[in-house]
């Protein structure tokens, strides 16, 4: 019988945790499944993209009495409610993968390498080139790791441009957007390639780019979405929109209007 409940524990979707730690409480037998190594690798695997757990604001906003409003807000009953990043000072977060949260903080300036989790803190400085406030990105450097349980283990972490690395002939190269605008996002789109996408006069924009055999590329435009037709109801006039993230292994972006 236990084959055949953790068989059945393995299909209980992700999308709201609060499943399985109410499956957790029913008995010892179904926690020590649930609670195995090899049973969450079994799971993960299963389930493939990880579950949305939250959002971290893009910034961090203080109320009037001078404490931090949480940064970290949950889509889900289960969803963890981690300690603010900071007890001072401002941040303008940059990336969120694998585990970890990439901030800009200030001041001083200083790059913040944040786990939501287990509230693990590593400063770094911010590298002299501009732009920086608004480009980042923090991902885990381990050699053939799925990414399903890599927290604690070595990072690295990228700001101001698109970097490229050739493993097979060992060169480092840069890669500029194809257009300096307020926030743009780098993303992984169909077939594994390298997507630019932005927002620029109402309109949402994606670029795909094309490598060629010389190890060079170009930016070429996929995609038009114009804001008016495609939001319901139609943003009010006046209104700046901007693309802020997307969720990692998806299609889905994210969009802030003001």
């Amino acid at each position: 019988m236990e084959d055949v409940v953790e068989e059945i524990l393995l299909c209980v979707p992700p999308d709201e945790p609060a499943h399985l730690v109410r499956a957790a409480l029913v008995c010892k037998a179904w926690r020590r499944t649930l609670t195995d190594s090899g049973f969450l690798r079994r799971y993960r695997g299963f389930h493939r993209v990880p579950p949305l757990l939250g959002y971290l604001r893009v910034r961090n906003l203080w109320h009037k009495t001078g404490g931090p409003i949480p940064a970290f807000v949950p889509t889900t009953a289960a969803s963890p409610l981690p300690p603010p990043p900071l007890h001072r000072g401002s941040y303008w977060a940059l990336d969120c993968r694998h585990g970890r949260v990439l901030l800009h903080a200030f001041p001083p300036q200083y790059l913040l390498v944040w786990d939501p989790i287990t509230g693990d803190r590593k400063e770094l400085s911010v590298p002299a080139f501009p732009h920086t406030y608004l480009e980042g990105a923090v991902l885990c450097a381990m050699d053939d790791c799925d990414h399903r349980g890599c927290r604690g283990g070595p990072f690295l972490v990228s700001a101001s441009s698109i970097l490229k690395y050739d493993l097979g002939g060992h060169r480092l190269s840069v890669i500029e957007p194809p257009h300096r605008v307020f926030g743009y996002i780098a993303m992984e789109v169909e077939d594994e390639v390298l997507g630019f996408v932005a927002e620029l006069d109402n309109c949402i924009y994606k670029w795909l780019w094309q490598a060629s055999a010389n190890g060079t590329g170009r930016w070429e435009k996929h995609m038009v979405m114009e804001l008016e037709t495609t939001l319901l109801p139609g943003p009010a006039p006046g209104t700046y929109h901007e693309v802020i993230t997307h969720v990692e292994g998806t299609d889905t972006i994210f969009i802030s209007g003001a």
